[in-house]
């Protein structure tokens, strides 16, 4: 592995590069910036519970250097360079005890935890690690696609200002959270709960995004002639669950007329639904832009997954890979973006409520396998079963892959108590949150030794 010259850490001791270690007397971070300058770093990494990282992390004047930060109480990163100097001179300085909200390094105790934390990152991404997950997602998109950058122009038509939807249209709409509770059965002896991998980042690898300008069209029969299961949209539909299981009562489901995305017109079709298009917005052009970077972004993760056990440093790889890949399809909904490429709610939205489909996908597919249905559903993620033994790969067959994007893991089982049914005469969100609070319980009770 090729490591850069220009990366090093600081300890209250010395500095740590590839090939130096320099003992220090600096107690400033004025005196962190003229070693690097000196050194000619360009990115220096503070080690967290360290005298360094208390004192230089307070904001403050600098004389003679112009920087940019992020942080009030502490600086948690910051870009420097000297007021005469070029932009490309400066050294970015982040600490790694204050971005602990941001990248998950609690486990960084050393400068070697750090050094080879970062030194791996940047290994597999192939670009620096700066900022915040988030910052260091988009550049990687950015490098990605250098030859198809136009997909990603501003987009010019605000569809929540559109006139022909009065004002009905709103991004967030076209993404409903599945909520449900049903009945828990007689016979049922055990609940587990299961989680989607990474559901924001699976949604990207089937997802076809629009490009160019939408076409708006409706409302009436315009749409229902205009809407094509193959082009990238938001439909404002009439919704019939007609006798499909997913009714709201023995299955999750929806009823009335809301905004939907193109995903899920289609996944409800396929449960049974009845579904008038009444208003649209629609690309003629559309791309699986995002399909090879969170793909490939999974396998890195799958690999630093193999070697968890070998350091503190892969932990947090694996940590931080995925922290990038859930901060991607955020940071494409912020309408404060630095960089207006990246001011795509409309992808957001289309990631978003892709989420929902696959999941109902997924019920369903469970459903065809085992005959089961949830008794609970929550957010656009989890889902509980009552099943009959302790052992939910046997329970669930074809169902458990920790391994595959968007698969389903076993977060836990719970036996079913008496207790534990009278909970379900309460509303979802108290239940979900009752079962979550005894299974940390019990997993609190097994990390200590107890009988449980």
């Amino acid at each position: 592995m090729e490591i850069r010259d220009t990366l090093a850490v600081v300890d209250d001791h010395a500095f740590y590069a590839r090939t130096v270690r320099q003992a220090h007397s600096v107690q400033s971070l004025a005196g962190i910036l003229e070693c690097a300058e000196a050194r000619h770093w360009s990115h220096v990494w503070v080690v967290p519970g360290t005298q360094l990282s208390q004192i230089c992390s307070v904001p403050g004047e600098l004389p003679g250097w112009s920087m940019a930060t992020i942080g009030q109480d502490r600086y948690r990163y910051l870009s420097a360079r000297r007021v005469e100097a070029r932009h490309d001179s400066r050294i970015q300085i982040g600490f790694a005890e204050w971005l602990d909200s941001a990248w998950p390094w609690k486990k960084v105790r050393t400068p070697r935890d750090l050094f080879y934390t970062v030194a791996y990152l940047e290994h597999m991404l192939n670009l620096p690690v700066e900022w915040t997950p988030a910052r260091v997602g988009l550049e990687y998109i950015r490098g990605n696609h250098q030859k198809s950058w136009d997909w990603f122009q501003p987009l010019k038509t605000n569809l929540e200002e559109e006139p022909r939807f009065h004002g009905q249209f709103r991004y967030e709409n076209c993404c409903p959270e599945i909520k449900f509770r049903g009945e828990l059965p007689a016979d049922a002896r055990y609940i587990v709960k299961l989680d989607k991998n990474s559901a924001f980042p699976a949604a990207c690898t089937g997802l076809f995004l629009g490009t160019g300008e939408p076409v708006i069209c409706g409302p009436g029969p315009e749409a229902q002639m205009e809407y094509d299961a193959h082009r990238a949209g938001f439909w404002y539909c009439d919704l019939n669950p007609r006798q499909s299981l997913y009714d709201g009562r023995r299955a999750p489901g929806f009823t009335g007329r809301r905004w939907l995305t193109t995903d899920l017109v289609e996944q409800l079709r396929k449960i049974g639904y009845a579904i008038t298009p009444i208003l649209g917005a629609y690309w003629s052009e559309r791309h699986q832009i995002l399909r090879r970077d969170m793909t490939h972004l999974w396998q890195l993760r799958q690999m630093a997954k193999k070697r968890r056990q070998e350091a503190v440093a892969w932990e947090c790889v694996y940590e931080s890979i995925g922290a990038i890949m859930h901060a991607i399809p955020g940071k494409l909904g912020d309408v404060d973006g630095r960089d207006p490429h990246f001011r795509r709610r409309d992808w957001w939205a289309l990631i978003v409520g892709r989420a929902p489909a696959t999941l109902l996908a997924g019920i369903e597919d469970i459903r065809k396998k085992t005959g089961l249905l949830p008794v609970l559903v929550g957010s656009n993620d989890s889902l509980w079963y009552a099943v009959p033994c302790a052992d939910p790969v046997q329970a669930l067959p074809g169902t458990i892959d920790r391994d595959q994007l968007g698969g389903f893991k076993e977060m836990y089982m719970l036996k079913v108590s008496d207790e534990l049914r009278g909970w379900f005469a309460d509303p979802q969100e108290k239940v979900i949150k009752r079962l979550n609070e005894l299974a940390r319980q019990k997993q609190t009770a097994r990390a200590g030794g107890a009988c449980v």
